[in-house]
């Protein structure tokens, strides 16, 4: 599809607005429609949505779009599709309502003809000539404000709902639903009596157990009430655990201090050893060693800026000579279309000024240009050379400068290292003061007189030893407290297991006749979901073209940072089947990244590339094999603001790449954002005259 023209009245803030004008009409690729904020650029995308598909299309009233004093608004968009001129005519009045026609251009009688004109009828065209449904269209040829994103940091299963929904995938999931909520039901009540259900033989044999549990457990509740009262006079005699652990913990400290102290000073001199300081290890020297580190990094930035600078310039004289390039080609082309005379005879014109040409005239200028343009070519060629040979050397700086980061850091580290040593002996001389003032506050003059009072060979020994009789005396209490619990509930267990096995038997029955019915619900459903499988099959082939046109876009709108994008099947987690989880391979370090590792610029890039591989994918290939569907003949898009999240170098490489893209017939693009090259584009100004909004179409430089 293509848009030739808009014409609008008192559509929102436009009073009366036609593009690009009564007599052009738009013409192919990207288009750009650009103004300050709150201008109307929206507006413009918005009408031919309303116009196409009504209100529910871009979610606004139809009264809030007639503009502010006015009792109606207008809006007519011709459009071309397969080489067939459409115009559709959409108008709403407060007081009358909703008027649509659809018009097509009749070549014999030249003029449009009225094919529908009830809303019904209209929509049914709409969708007869596009090959899709409005929704589809609305999720892959309008890209709203904040909606690129979106699709970049969208969870699997919401990724995986939107290609499905896209794609009409979806209809095999709702019939399985219709099934596993019946299946649901009944396994909830299978479950249900399984969970009641208790086998005769066992309940039987539980009378019997019992039985004999109850005069076991009797038994075992004296012995433990026994035991329990010899721990507790054992336990009187003891010391205290917190004293024993807390004089323990001091002395651990203090070993543990003196051990690292060691440890940092051998590590401290090896480590200088290993990097290169050869003379005293001291605070001084290290500092002196990071400021000759510092002197090298500032120069060598320096010699890389310079570098930098020189790549920059001649990618700018590439882009520029290329862009010559695809002038001329444009050229070439207009200039070898011929007019038919009533003779039957050809007549060529210049592109420029419309000056008739002969045949000779036309081939010489045609020569003319293939030639400038093969030189052009030869000069690219060149310059590539020369930005290759440039950014050798910038790597080569690249690696001197990192060598020069890493001994800085390990200097640093040095440093801290020799801080933490002056800071442990501090720490160390300060806890062995605390320990001699413990131990004189608790009467022992040292920890051996402790050990030999209670005759073991370490504080360990004495600690574990007051442990387990207190873990022991709490155990054993908890015993008798369930030994207890334990015979009044066999007692009353013993009662009820009668009545239990009467109510097994009933259930039994009931068991056997659900399971029948839950067998063949569950078949049929198996059945259907391996077809819904096999569409999936297809599915796989369909992410596959996806993520192949989505990855040539990201490598140009991330200046070839980020390529090969992938959209992985995840493990399933339930009848639905599995999400999709969108990945890329960063360039830069080789590691694949999924959407919590990307940058918000990164996101930007990559769900607009994504959101472009689904629209140009939607009009190239019939999603599900047996499908009745034709491929959708939508080849346009509609972009508002994507660009918000990208820097230059990234918006150049978009506009750039959308430029060139010819897998699109149109492209949209709305920005408040400076463009580089915008003269070179064809443009929709707009701008606000008093309350009411204003726009003119501006041609490329080329089509001047």
């Amino acid at each position: 599809m293509r848009i030739r023209r808009i014409q609008l009245i008192n559509f929102k803030p436009y009073k009366k607005l036609i593009l690009p004008n009564e007599k052009d009409i738009f013409p192919r690729g990207l288009i750009l429609i650009e103004g300050p904020n709150s201008t109307g650029k929206t507006s413009i995308l918005d009408s031919i949505i309303w116009a196409l598909w009504g209100p529910t299309a871009i979610g606004t009233r139809n009264e809030d779009l007639i503009k502010f004093g006015e009792r109606f608004c207008r809006a007519i968009v011709e459009f071309e599709v397969d080489g067939k001129k459409y115009l559709i005519d959409r108008s709403y009045d407060r007081s009358s309502g909703m008027k649509v026609v659809l018009y097509q251009y009749d070549e014999n009688k030249g003029k449009f003809i009225d094919i529908a004109s009830k809303s019904g009828e209209v929509s049914k065209k709409i969708e007869e000539i596009l090959q899709i449904d409005y929704k589809q269209a609305l999720s892959t040829v309008m890209v709203r404000q904040g909606e690129v994103n979106e699709l970049a940091v969208a969870s699997p299963a919401s990724l995986r709902e939107l290609i499905s929904k896209v794609y009409s995938l979806d209809l095999l999931e709702k019939v399985n639903d219709v099934l596993k909520k019946e299946e649901n039901l009944l396994k909830e009540k299978l479950d249900e009596l399984q969970r009641k259900f208790i086998p005769i033989e066992r309940i039987e044999s539980q009378l019997t157990e019992k039985n004999n549990e109850l005069k076991s457990k009797k038994s075992q509740l004296k012995e433990k009430q026994k035991k329990l009262k010899e721990l507790k006079s054992k336990i009187k005699q003891l010391p205290s655990p917190d004293l024993i652990r807390k004089i323990e913990s001091a002395m651990i400290r203090i070993n543990s201090f003196r051990e690292d102290l060691l440890n940092i000073n051998k590590n401290i001199e090896e480590f200088a050893r290993n990097i290169g300081i050869t003379r005293e290890v001291s605070i001084k020297t290290i500092e002196e060693e990071i400021n000759k580190r510092d002197q090298l990094l500032q120069e060598k930035l320096k010699e890389i800026n310079v570098l930098e600078n020189e790549l920059r310039n001649l990618s700018e004289k590439i882009g520029g000579l290329q862009g010559v390039n695809k002038e001329l080609e444009d050229k070439i082309i207009r200039l070898q279309k011929a007019e038919k005379l009533e003779e039957g005879e050809l007549e060529y014109r210049c592109p420029t000024c419309g000056t008739t040409l002969s045949k000779e005239k036309m081939e010489d200028i045609v020569n003319h240009y293939r030639k400038e343009i093969e030189n052009n070519k030869l000069t690219i060629k060149e310059l590539i050379k020369q930005r290759n040979s440039l950014k050798e050397k910038g790597e080569e700086k690249r690696r001197e400068k990192e060598k020069i980061l890493v001994e800085k850091s390990n200097l640093t580290s040095l440093k801290k290292r020799i801080e933490e040593l002056e800071e442990k002996r501090r720490n160390l001389a300060n806890l062995e003061n605390q320990f001699k003032e413990m131990l004189s506050e608790t009467g022992y003059s040292s920890v051996e007189d402790i050990l030999t009072k209670f005759n073991f060979k370490s504080l360990n020994e004495l600690y574990q030893h007051v442990t387990d009789l207190s873990e022991n005396i709490t155990r054993i209490e908890v015993e008798i407290g369930n030994f207890i619990e334990a015979i009044d509930r066999i007692e009353n267990e013993i009662t009820k297991l009668q009545q239990e096995k009467e109510e097994m038997l009933k259930l039994e029955k009931e068991i056997k006749e659900t399971k029948k019915v839950l067998q063949h619900i569950t078949y049929l459903r198996k059945v259907l979901m391996k077809n819904f499988l096999s569409q999936w099959v297809v599915q796989k082939r369909l992410l596959g073209t996806i993520k192949h046109t989505a990855a040539s876009y990201l490598l140009r709108f991330t200046c070839g940072q980020y390529s090969n994008v992938d959209l992985v099947p995840t493990k399933a987690t339930g009848e639905r089947g599995s999400g999709i989880l969108l990945t890329v391979l960063d360039e830069s370090d080789g590691i694949v990244k999924n959407k919590d590792m990307l940058s918000f610029g990164d996101r930007t890039a990559v769900g607009l590339a994504l959101r472009l591989g689904i629209s140009k994918t939607m009009s190239r290939i019939k999603p599900l094999k047996e499908s009745t569907q034709k491929t959708p003949r939508i080849r346009c898009v509609l972009l508002d603001e994507p660009l918000g999240g990208l820097d230059f170098s990234r918006r150049k490489e978009v506009i750039d790449q959308l430029v060139e893209d010819e897998g699109f017939e149109q492209i949209f693009l709305i920005t408040h954002m400076e463009i580089e090259r915008k003269t070179e584009i064809p443009r929709v100004v707009v701008r606000k005259e008093g309350n009411i909004s204003v726009a003119e179409f501006v041609a490329s430089k080329q089509e001047l």
